[in-house]
Order: C-alpha cells, then structure tokens, then sequence
C-alpha cells in the first residue's frame, strides 16, 4: 500500500508496481532506472503484465539462451454465449472445440517467435482452454510476452 498525496493506492506487485506507478506519475529518474531489457520495457509498456513478477525474478537469474518449460495462455476471443442459462453438452463441446480452433491461429501466430528462439512445442494442439506447454529459451519467454496472440505465460513446474 502506498499513500500518495492522501490518496491509498494498493500495490499487489511490491516493487514491480512502484517501478510502474513512479513511471506513470513522472516521478521516477529516468537515470536511475535500471537500463532496459526485455522485462523492464515489457513492464514500461504494459501494466498488464503476461508474466507473474514472482515468474520474471526467477527469470531474471537465468541465462538467456536457457531453456524452460513453460505452460502459454493463447489469446482466443471471449464467448459470445450469456453465462445464465446452462449450457447443454453439446452447446458446452461446441464451445470448447472453438476455444480451441482459435487458440490455434494464435499458435499460428507465435511460431516465427518459437522458430527464432529454439522453441519446441510439448503438445501436438493447444488444450480445450486454449493453453499448450513449450520449451523455450529465457529470451523467447520475454518476446512470447510482448505478442498479442498471447493472453499470459506461466512457469510448467510439478507439484509436489
């Protein structure tokens, strides 16, 4: 939480976000900021972060030809069915075959940046909900993020 001239604005990304909020008030030092990379222009450009600050500090530690696994959202277009009524279970696979055909013109898409960057696709199509696991190197996650045919990126880790 951070009080600005009697005005409570709630911060949830600590640092990250008063990086932001000193660069949209002008009051940062532009000097003083760190010099640009991937993540830092993403995070000028976009407040609406594609990857988490917890996913972009551990991202940060790695070199940028590493390879990860990572799980992307694709960008599909919103239904245009109304949530109120129930949907019968043909109305519901409808649906999800066409989450599906439009998260494969995103992945259309964002193979060039796959290709580019030593990206190796870990499913034959996306999911149902329009994700699908890749590996890919630490810079190919920061140029996957500034895509518009992605919606956010997140790390594929096991859970124990």
């Amino acid at each position: 939480m951070i009080i600005l001239g009697g005005v409570v604005l709630m911060m949830p990304y600590g640092i990250i976000g008063l990086t932001l909020l000193g660069v949209v008030l002008g009051d940062a030092n532009p000097a003083a900021l760190p010099p640009l990379t991937p993540l830092n222009s993403c995070v000028r450009e976009n407040y609406q972060m594609k990857i988490s600050p917890e996913f972009a500090a551990r991202l940060a530690g790695l070199k940028s030809q590493e390879k990860i696994r990572v799980l992307v959202f694709l960008q599909v277009p919103p239904s245009n069915h109304q949530r109120s009524p129930r949907l019968s279970p043909e109305q519901r696979k409808a649906e999800m075959v066409a989450t599906q055909k439009a998260a494969e013109s995103s992945l259309n898409q964002i193979k060039p940046i796959l290709n580019q960057y030593n990206g190796k696709l870990l499913a034959p199509s996306p999911s149902l909900l329009g994700t699908i696991p890749v590996e890919i190197t630490v810079a190919g996650v920061y140029v996957l993020s500034q895509s518009n045919a992605v919606k956010s990126i997140i790390e594929d880790q096991d859970i124990n």
